[in-house]
């Protein structure tokens, strides 16, 4: 019957409450007895010391364990060994200074018996330790070597294999592993210690594989802590590993720029299982470095009286330093802020099938583990489904963090368009550990990977686990991991991650491979603001508009083409043409051809509005009709619009609009037009019989974030003085107000109204009022934003100003006069006028003026 995961409480609770429920006769030593105790099902694993031969290095790593013992001065350490006596087999062990020492011939475990028994003088039936009385000043990390027989390697020798709970023998001399050790602490009250003793990695060998009848099982369980202060249960399960490397880390493997890889690795081959080209582990054997962390490994749960830190001498570096123990509470970091998404067109929010975009998020202060970034794509409310997309990534605290998503699901197919937006949430991947397992052959059961409550191991909380060997396709009679991934995470309550069969030992799926399972504990998820739209196809619509006659003369007509086509992938059923003339034509009538199944109204008069339909190839030709007026400026634009359908975007907007510029040829640039007979209202002027307004705009023409200045001026043109007068002025809310002044009178602010009021203006006299504002960042080009200012006469008298918002200066690609060349000596005589008027349009045309 299989072992079910619940030793792991039982564990837990024996552990947190060892002094109930164990007498104080009881020995419950830490090593090979801990994860072999009494009868302990499965086979025996040999803790491998090789510092030399061909079983040296697998992936970069030494097979050399060196365990680790916290002890405090005055603290007894007792030590034993299998190995002790055998061939070159003893123990060593080095202080928190560096200072080393050797057992000699003592510390020797003859047998089974006495590996169980413990040490003596704590139980008589124990083996005679070496004992280590902890020095003044030397309370801190101890590291305990315990040499096998044959060090040095030479040819292949591997252990016997046997049974977990059956007598052993060790006496080859020729034996690079022990077969048992012993590691028990006892404080100056002479109770033993438990929780005391850990490594960085194991380094193992179970003798073989085992037969097809009775297959090697190594059924163990080890405690992984944190450098954060979190706690797990690893419960081998019934693993069938032959010689293999187990150790926890932070990352697992990765790439050459130390970025997180998620995902299980080949090695190069038997001879060489090195890790392939452009891949990475750092090596549990070395120091933390910041960015690279080794969890510990423990044999029980951690002691509650392990310091947050110690001293601890490095057999690399060869120096003594602070190292991290256990952390008495978890470390929790807030949550990423700023959640968004940019597509691939660089559209917030807003993408195409196949072409993603990237994720965009702040992290909190202090954290600099890894992420996970999870979309729901098939809106079904989870994120745990087949098809839903897990991404994850590596923290950078202090910048912005960026993670590609290439637009694919979890099935690796595009995401369609729908009508609803995709939701996507961050979260913070808090005590990750990785457990890469180095050249295990099989996990037919899989793993049963627990997270404990804290750092007590009160309680299992959550049994789930992550792994992803989809990369990693199986050989003839190999059996891979099914599902091949988990990224979306799978509960390892009754095992998880299973690899390999027993059924084909010589050719297991696992060998030659670096196996990584991970845990974390998910930070609270964000949910990004307005999720993600993904387009039909890529919307481009494109818009062009020339004048046939440049320059022309006071009441002639302009002539205008307008071509509109749709040079996308995606049919624009429902667009719209836009082209507003202003006041200063006369008469604006227009007619439309379509071609390639487009079509459009086919005539119009005044302003083109027009509902369009523009499949892909499809074209548009507008040709329009205007009479020039007496005050039109010089020179006068004109801009034409091309908007998608409602509820498409158009990924490429920088053809969207086409300004077009017309040149006057009898007029100077900067004289002042003539006033329209009558009133009413006009572009930069509007005139009454009682009382004029006027308003303009400088520049006319801006982008996103620039700054204007619209004039009003009102003059008195009656002979009688004008009491009370007020003007408005209620401006769109895609400018902000700046400032406002005037000349004379009272201007006030209040939102987006300016309100100027004078109390008496006599006859001939004029006010200015000057309105500073902003064209919001946020607008989209292009733009038309056209808005008036009324004085209250009877009637009541307004004028208008026509901003555009455009993508780029008229097509003269010079600086237009409204930029600047209100220049002074323009006025004189006709014959002067007309000179400047035409060497002026040349510096703006760039070319001599059409005839």
């Amino acid at each position: 019957m299989r072992l079910m995961p619940t030793r792991v409480i039982i564990v837990a609770f024996i552990a947190l409450f060892c002094a109930v429920l164990f007498p104080a006769s009881e020995v419950r030593a830490e090593g090979s007895r801990t994860y072999h105790p009494q009868g302990a099902p499965g086979n025996r694993a040999w803790l491998e010391y090789i510092t030399g031969g061909p079983l040296w290095l697998t992936a970069g790593i030494a097979r050399l364990s060196v365990i680790h013992v916290y002890a405090v001065e005055g603290e007894t350490i007792y030590l034993g060994s299998s190995a002790v006596g055998v061939g070159q087999g003893f123990i060593y062990y080095v202080q928190p200074d560096g200072q080393a020492n050797s057992c000699l011939a003592a510390g020797l475990i003859a047998n089974r018996v006495q590996e169980l028994a413990g040490p003596q003088p704590l139980n008589p039936a124990g083996y005679v330790p070496c004992v280590v009385v902890v020095p003044p000043g030397q309370t801190g990390i101890w590291n305990i070597h315990f040499v096998s027989p044959n060090p040095q390697g030479g040819a292949v020798n591997n252990p016997p294999v046997i049974e977990a709970n059956a007598p052993w023998v060790q006496n080859d001399p020729t034996r690079q592993a022990t077969a048992a050790w012993d590691v028990t602490v006892v404080n100056v009250a002479g109770q033993e210690v438990i929780g005391r003793v850990y490594t960085d990695y194991l380094a193992m060998n179970m003798g073989g594989l085992g037969s097809l009848i009775n297959p090697v099982a190594l059924d163990s369980l080890f405690y992984i802590l944190t450098n954060d202060g979190y706690l797990y249960s690893v419960d081998l399960n019934r693993m069938n590993p032959f010689g293999f490397i187990f150790f926890g880390n932070n990352k697992g493997f990765q790439d050459a720029a130390g970025q997180r890889l998620y995902r299980s690795v080949q090695l190069q081959n038997d001879n060489d299982p090195a890790l392939l080209p452009g891949e990475f582990v750092h090596n549990p054997d070395l120091a933390d470095d910041g960015a690279n962390i080794t969890h510990k490994i423990f044999f029980h749960i951690p002691s509650p009286d392990l310091p947050a830190s110690a001293m601890g001498f490095d057999r690399n570096t060869q120096t003594s330093s602070l190292e991290w123990l256990r952390t008495p509470a978890p470390f929790v970091p807030g949550p990423p802020t700023n959640f968004a998404f940019v597509g691939a067109g660089g559209i917030p929010g807003i993408t195409l099938p196949g072409q993603g975009g990237r994720f965009e998020f702040d992290l909190p202060l202090g954290y600099s583990g890894g992420y996970t970034i999870s979309l729901d794509l098939n809106n079904d409310g989870d994120f745990a489904d087949d098809i839903d997309r897990v991404l994850f990534g590596n923290a950078a605290p202090g910048t912005r963090n960026v993670l590609v998503w290439d637009g694919l699901d979890g099935e690796g197919t595009p995401v369609a368009p729908t009508a609803f937006q995709y939701e996507a949430e961050v979260s913070i991947n808090t005590g990750e550990v990785h457990f890469p397992f180095l050249d295990v052959e099989a996990n037919p059961r899989g793993l049963i990977i627990a997270q404990l409550s804290d750092v007590l191991g009160t309680l299992p909380v959550n049994y789930t686990v992550y792994y992803n060997d989809e990369a990693l396709l199986p050989g003839p009679g190999q059996v891979r991991s099914d599902p091949p991934e988990a990224l979306q995470g799978i509960d390892s309550l009754n095992g998880a991650h299973e690899f390999g069969t027993t059924n084909n030992l010589v050719n297991a799926y696992g060998n030659i491979k670096g196996i990584d399972t991970w845990v974390y504990r998910p930070g609270p998820p964000v949910r990004l603001p307005g999720g993600i739209t993904i387009l039909s196809q890529d919307l481009d619509l494109a818009i062009t508009k020339v004048d046939l006659r440049d320059p022309l003369q006071i009441n002639q007509e302009v002539e205008y083409v307008i071509t509109v086509a749709n040079v996308g992938a995606t049919n624009a059923v429902g667009a719209t043409v836009v082209d507003e003339f202003g006041d200063f034509l006369f008469e604006p009538r227009w007619t439309c051809a379509a071609s390639g199944g487009a079509t459009c109204a086919a005539s119009g008069t005044g302003d083109i509005n027009d509902t369009v339909n523009l499949p892909v190839g499809g074209q548009l030709v507008y040709s329009v009709r205007a009479l020039v007026s007496e005050w039109t400026p010089n020179p006068f634009p004109n801009v034409a619009v091309v908007n998608p359908p409602p509820g498409q975007i158009d990924i490429n907007m920088s053809n969207n609009q086409d300004d077009e510029v017309t040149n006057l040829i009898d007029r100077p640039l900067s004289t002042p037009t003539p006033l329209p007979p009558g009133g009413g209202t006009g572009t930069g002027t509007g005139i009454s019989s009682s009382g004029v307004i006027r308003k303009g705009v400088e520049p006319p023409f801006v982008q996103p974030g620039d700054a204007a200045a619209y004039t009003i001026t009102i003059t008195n043109t009656t002979g009688t003085p004008l009491s009370n007068l007020v003007m408005t002025d209620n401006l769109p809310t895609d400018l902000r107000v700046l400032s406002a002044a005037a000349t004379a009178g009272n201007v006030t602010v209040n939102g987006q109204q300016v309100r100027h009021e004078i109390a008496l203006l006599n006859p001939g006299e004029s006010v200015i009022v000057t309105v500073r504002v902003q064209v919001s960042p946020e607008v989209r080009l292009p733009i038309q934003i056209r808005n008036q200012a009324c004085v209250n006469l009877s009637p009541e008298q307004c004028a208008s100003a026509l901003l555009l918002g455009v993508t780029r200066l008229p097509e003269t690609g010079e600086t237009p006069w409204w930029r600047g060349v209100m220049l002074v000596g323009l006025i004189g005589m006709m014959l002067l006028g007309v000179i400047v008027m035409l060497v002026v349009g040349m510096a703006v045309t760039g070319k001599p003026a059409e005839q």
